[in-house]
């Protein structure tokens, strides 16, 4: 069924970016020095490929440690239930059971400087090679491995419009593809994301990059320029079907429409009239 809100006769637009579905960011699980970088950009790889790998002295010299205390912590189980000392034996069991956590974690982390592709699909992110020799924290992204048939468009809605596409959950919209041959689309609409934010995730929807959406420059810890929205925001996403999805390239821009039901056009500014006037009176009554 196609959304409509009310007899207002004109559509509420938000812009929209396609980008790859969630899952194909590659992260750190254990933060160390990037020693190899495996794949290029544009190379398809497989689930499980190793694409990456770090190099941690520190994390290597801690694991060495933990094993050979867990040697002498068995040692002395041995000595303690030789020499009939139940408490010793007892107290020793404690420790090496807490010195055999640790070992496991830190042979954990160590296993996982091996980085491999969380999902098979093609490596969208470049200069990769910048990343040898630089540091890398816990959590870190390194690259993106994008599936050309599992992708979305993360829609951008401005904060008074929230309500009206919340209403609209599940129910279908119009979708404009910009660029390629400008395809016109009818999908269903995904659930609002709770909170509103200034964060700006992809440029090209703003003024900035050449889109509508106002926005200014932000003054963070980081030198690298970076912008907000003056108003914050709200966002959804629509998914594409797999077959849509090899037809639209990431990146490419797209406005959604909320189709409205037909009306004249003295009714539609009748209707804004009122909300104008309704707008200003509650202002007077603040004041």
């Amino acid at each position: 069924t196609a959304c409509q809100y009310g007899s207002w006769p004109f559509a509420v637009k938000a812009p929209g970016v396609v980008d790859y579905r969630a899952g194909g960011v590659v992260r750190t699980d254990a933060a160390g020095f990037v020693q190899q970088i495996l794949v290029s950009p544009g190379e398809t790889v497989q689930q499980g490929d190793l694409v990456a790998v770090l190099e941690n002295a520190q994390l290597r010299a801690e694991t060495i440690r933990l094993q050979c205390e867990l040697e002498v912590s068995m040692k002395r189980m041995h000595m303690a239930s030789r020499e009939g000392e139940l408490a010793h034996h007892k107290m020793e069991q404690e420790n090496y059971r807490k010195l055999q956590l640790q070992l496991n974690e830190r042979q954990h982390q160590l296993a996982s400087l091996q980085i491999k592709a969380p999902i098979s699909g093609n490596v969208v992110s470049d200069d990769l090679d910048a990343l040898i020799g630089t540091f890398v924290p816990q959590g870190q992204e390194i690259m993106l491995i994008g599936n050309e048939r599992a992708k979305e468009i993360r829609v951008s809605i401005a904060q008074k419009d929230a309500r009206l596409f919340a209403s609209c959950f599940g129910r279908e919209v119009q979708v404009k593809m910009r660029g390629g041959d400008r395809q016109v689309l009818t999908m269903p609409i995904g659930r609002i994301e709770p909170g509103a934010s200034t964060k700006v995730d992809n440029l090209a929807i703003t003024a900035a990059g050449g889109g509508k959406v106002v926005v200014r420059q932000s003054h963070g810890k980081s030198d690298k320029e970076t912008w907000e929205f003056v108003k914050p925001r709200v966002s959804t996403r629509i998914a594409l079907s797999p077959a849509t999805a090899e037809s639209i390239r990431a990146g490419q821009l797209a406005m959604i429409s909320l189709p409205t039901a037909r009306s004249s056009l003295g009714m539609g500014i009748r209707l804004f009239a009122e909300e104008w006037f309704r707008s200003r009176w509650r202002l007077i009554q603040r004041s």
